[in-house]
């Protein structure tokens, strides 16, 4: 099976963007696309010069130079806060030694988090937490307006990532952005991350039984159904058990029950069978689902939940919060939240699409040729 990743990007440039019908500067023109304007693409070349250019499919067939474009994701993110971020990890290029490795290692400035990932021995699990901790910083230099180096990443004692107060201080939109958060998740083929200017936030993601490993690799469904029995209320099992595709309809609370989790930042201390997920499926926006939680019975009204489906049948969920929710130990992460009070526009704000972004969206811009180079 042959998948197209399509690209969503952003007129940049004050004279808008020139489409040709070709790569090569001397194909006829198409048109210009104006400052501001939407734009997709299935395809992109790089040429010896590092030039890039993509193959246009909305609104317009036909080639441009990113010169002119910006990524929509990270245009969505410096405006709003808000980022829905995935790496397909199945197209991943560099190796663990290679030039191109040991360059993306150096971005991560702080020892422990480039140490923890030489901890993992599979090359898959070194890919996930690398591609995690690359996605946090970008995220971060993004929605904060940082540069790169100036992004310190610390975490909690249940080891829920955080952006440093010394970091946020140093921030041109900390007073816009005052609770800004992130969270990360990873299985299967994609890592993921989402991120909020004013809700605590945690995401999951919930991989198919064909791209997991391990513990988790394919079996008997109704005997893994049996193992999970006290994860699930009665009611999230009817559910479950209601219509086809069960396993996936398990996978939704799954996603929800570890969203929630990651976004309080207690993750597995929390057991998860304490929380009940009422699901709503949904079918006139984009988004799969939308669900409410209820804890040992009590309804939380300002927790919502929202789920999505990637590429591969991978189910990915956000999970928003109050900040006061948070379980912070040593109270740093804590800290970094200025703003208590949320509102009702706070809590159902649009949640963007997720957006599938690229091994070179993880670098810094100015450091893009360096990459290109090793590659």
């Amino acid at each position: 099976m042959v998948v197209v990743v399509l690209q969503t990007w952003e007129v940049c440039a004050k004279k808008g963007c020139l489409v040709r019908t070709g790569s090569e500067l001397s194909s006829k023109e198409v048109c210009v696309l104006a400052r501001g304007e939407v734009c997709v693409s299935a395809e992109e070349k790089v040429a010896d010069t590092g030039a890039r250019r993509v193959r246009l499919v909305r609104p317009v067939a036909g080639w441009a130079s990113t010169k002119c474009l910006r990524e929509a994701a990270e245009s969505e993110c410096a405006r709003t806060g808000r980022a829905r971020w995935a790496v397909d990890i199945g197209a991943w290029g560099p190796r663990p030694g290679s030039p191109a490795w040991e360059f993306l290692i150096d971005l991560i400035r702080e020892p422990c988090e480039r140490a923890a990932i030489d901890k993992y021995v599979n090359d898959e699990d070194k890919i996930r937490a690398l591609v995690s901790r690359l996605l946090a910083r970008r995220c971060c230099a993004v929605a904060l307006r940082l540069d790169h180096a100036d992004v310190e990443i610390a975490r909690t004692k249940g080891r829920k990532p955080f952006v440093t107060e010394g970091a946020k201080a140093r921030s041109p939109t900390r007073a816009r952005f005052p609770n800004f958060n992130f969270n990360i998740s990873h299985e299967g083929r994609f890592v993921v991350l989402a991120s909020e200017p004013r809700c605590v936030c945690g995401v999951d993601v919930a991989a198919p039984d064909q791209f997991r490993r391990g513990p988790a690799a394919p079996r008997n469904l109704e005997d893994f159904f049996r193992t999970m029995r006290d994860v699930l209320s009665p009611r999230e099992w009817a559910f479950v058990r209601e219509g086809p595709r069960q396993a996936e309809r398990f996978r939704y609370f799954w996603s929800c029950k570890e969203a929630f989790t990651k976004a309080r930042g207690d993750g597995l201390a929390f057991g998860l069978g304490r929380a009940e997920f009422d699901i709503r499926q949904i079918s006139d926006t984009p988004a799969k689902f939308e669900a409410m939680v209820a804890v040992d019975g009590a309804d939380l009204a300002h927790w919502k939940f929202v789920g999505d489906e990637l590429p591969f049948n991978h189910i990915v969920t956000v999970a928003r919060g109050p900040p006061n929710d948070v379980v912070d130990a040593h109270g740093a992460f804590r800290r970094t939240l200025s703003e208590d009070n949320l509102t009702d526009i706070d809590l159902h704000a649009p949640h963007p699409r997720f957006e599938i972004i690229h091994l070179r969206d993880l670098v810094p811009p100015d450091k893009h040729l360096v990459f290109d180079s090793l590659l």
